[in-house]
């Protein structure tokens, strides 16, 4: 049975509910190996660790010619060049040798003497500025001596990181396990996309809107098939999502209606809820709990709006904090951008669309009119939305949650 939400505990805000959550999950650690160009977008699980010296031998920074900074008062012969990733010959007594970026320095060299900083005249170099000892050179291990971290654990695979990694010598990276998520849409009244509907009939947007919004490389999000307003099938869903699924999402039936049987299917699974119904518009039916092994389960709003908007500002926090990864890793960390006047709503926090279009001079984003949570070409027309608090007001800067 799910602990009953006390009426004397304290207002949860969504932030706060969003932490709260975050706190009780049970962080991943089924891990695989992947060759990179499977792990790119993953959760690193092992730390990136350096094999060698970074650089791995003393480097020239610039295109220009290996010197004694004590010999550049007379002219030098150029006597050869040093290529990169060639083994460079030893710099003769009063003599110079040419050099590009990144090749390593000959033995007896202190200084590279840039090109711009010099003059050709025949096979002898002149200096037309005098360097300082040990200029325009890379020594060795200068960014970090064997065994340097350039990537923990928690980081998400990008470009960089696999860049990092085939310097230090890997051709795989261990990373976690992508999060099973499973979405049920719950409803009598929906119908399958591309079936044919009448006027009276609703399409099902939130199974494919939450799908494209959950759906990323350390996330596999599964839609269920679709659950009736009914209280059995609604338990063996949710009880075989559970026992399948690192988290689960439901649509639906978790508001007062006499078909909202989510909470108490939820409560009889023995699901903890740790927050149900809160101070925001859209969105305020809200559900969410978490079972005695850590999986967090979200009962979202049927409506639309309220379903992506729940979706983005409660459950994708709560998935990254699942697949151990922090919303600023994952690249879901809100922003702070200024909209026009904003009014906001005294005992709620709001969360009015906006998108980059037509942004008016002043203000990073524009508002879009909607009229209300069923309003899908608001939606449609909107790139996120903005979290207002309660009794502000004006341009902001405001936190922007990207869809």
């Amino acid at each position: 049975m799910a602990i009953p939400i006390a009426s004397s505990a304290p207002r949860l805000t969504p932030a706060s509910a969003a932490e709260l959550i975050a706190t009780r999950v049970a962080p991943m650690t089924d891990t695989e190996l992947r060759p990179f160009n499977e792990a790119r977008g993953r959760v690193l699980a092992e730390p990136i660790v350096s094999d060698r010296p970074s650089p791995p031998s003393t480097v020239s920074a610039m295109d220009g010619f290996a010197v004694r900074v004590d010999e550049l008062d007379a002219p030098l012969p150029v006597l050869g060049e040093i290529r990169i990733g060639r083994a460079p010959p030893t710099l003769p007594v009063a003599a110079a040798l040419r050099i590009v970026t990144g090749a390593p320095l000959p033995d007896g060299a202190d200084t590279v003497l840039r090109v711009e900083d010099s003059e050709l005249v025949g096979d002898y170099l002149r200096a037309t500025t005098h360097p300082a000892r040990g200029a325009n050179i890379r020594k060795r291990g200068e960014n970090g001596p064997t065994g340097t971290t350039a990537t923990s654990v928690g980081s998400l695979v990008t470009a960089g990181v696999i860049g990092a990694a085939a310097t230090f010598g890997y051709s795989s990276l261990r990373v976690l396990k992508p999060l099973a998520l499973t979405i049920i849409v719950t409803g009598d009244e929906l119908e399958a996309i591309g079936a044919p509907v009448d006027d009276y009939q609703i399409r099902d947007s939130n199974g494919p809107a939450l799908h494209a919004l959950f759906e990323r490389p350390w996330i596999a999000a599964r839609r269920a098939p679709r659950v009736l307003d009914d209280i059995s099938a609604l338990r063996d869903a949710v009880a075989d999502a559970l026992a399948t699924s690192d988290a689960v999402v439901l649509t639906g039936g978790v508001s007062k209606g006499a078909y909202d049987h989510v909470p108490g299917v939820l409560a009889g699974l023995g699901v903890e809820v740790l927050f149900h119904r809160l101070p925001q518009r859209p969105g305020h039916p809200v559900l969410g709990g978490v079972t005695t092994s850590g999986v967090p389960i979200f009962g979202l709003p049927g409506n639309p709006l309220s379903a992506m908007v729940t979706g983005r500002r409660l459950v994708l926090p709560t998935l990254a904090a699942r697949a151990g990864i922090s919303p600023a890793a994952a690249g879901i960390a809100p922003r702070l951008v200024t909209t026009p006047d904003q009014r906001s709503l005294q005992n709620h926090w709001h969360f009015p669309l906006v998108c980059f279009r037509d942004a008016p001079p002043g203000a990073d984003v524009a508002l879009v009119s909607s009229r209300g949570s069923g309003d899908l070409v608001a939606l449609g027309q909107s790139d996120g939305f903005v979290e207002i608090q309660p009794g502000h007001d004006g341009s902001g800067p405001w936190p922007f949650y990207a869809w």
